[in-house]
């Protein structure tokens, strides 16, 4: 088997969830937020808007960043640093998909920012490897690589097998894109691994990607 198509078998496992239509249950669960929607109130708001947002990254970007701008907006009238730094976040993931990198950039900085005064790893670590997959897309592998390091270094410290995961994956396209398919393939496995233990099946892991 080449790695060509070693590496293409591996993706097809680990990304073919990106094929699959919103099913019945997903339509309604976002018909029901949608409707909860209606009669929330700040901090609730928030929340509601970033599942929003975030839900519809894959489907309907304008709807998504609608989303997740009425969130940032509210989130800093009423001072609610804990939802703020979710939409910061969620609007990098946004621009970088819309092609935005700039912008993207920005509000990833402002993310780190504010998980810095709260204290949040979590978030802190996802916005390292955001900005990490935006710099290998501008050719930056060197501090694609730099920052996504910085994100499994938290990840493992929170014992965060799932975000780890996502970093492996990240690195085996910083790899790839480095044309270094033998060091790529092993960051894919290392992924494919985690999240066979995590979710039981590949597929189930999917979401993975789509940060």
């Amino acid at each position: 088997m080449t790695l060509t198509f070693r590496l293409l078998l591996l993706w097809l496992i680990l990304g073919y969830g990106f094929l699959l239509p919103k099913t019945q249950g997903q339509d309604k669960s976002l018909a029901l937020l949608e409707s909860r929607l209606s009669h929330a109130r700040d901090t609730h708001r928030v929340e509601i808007l970033n599942k929003l947002g975030w839900e519809y990254r894959n489907s309907d970007l304008p709807k998504s960043l609608k989303y997740i701008n009425e969130s940032i907006e509210l989130a800093r009238s009423i001072r609610y640093e804990a939802g703020l730094v979710v939409s910061l976040n969620f609007a990098g993931v946004v621009h970088r998909k819309l092609g935005n990198y700039d912008r993207a950039m920005s509000y990833l900085f402002e993310c780190l920012k504010v998980a810095e005064r709260l204290k949040n790893q979590e978030q802190t670590a996802y916005a390292f490897n955001n900005m990490g997959e935006i710099y290998n897309y501008q050719r930056d592998h060197d501090n694609a690589e730099k920052y996504i390091q910085k994100a499994i270094r938290i990840f493992e410290e929170l014992n965060d097998r799932q975000g780890i995961a996502y970093g492996y994956l990240r690195l085996g396209e910083v790899e790839e894109a480095r044309s270094n398919y033998e060091e790529a393939l092993r960051y894919f496995n290392e992924c494919a691994e985690l999240r066979l233990s995590l979710d039981g099946t590949a597929g189930a892991g999917h979401r993975l990607c789509q940060y």
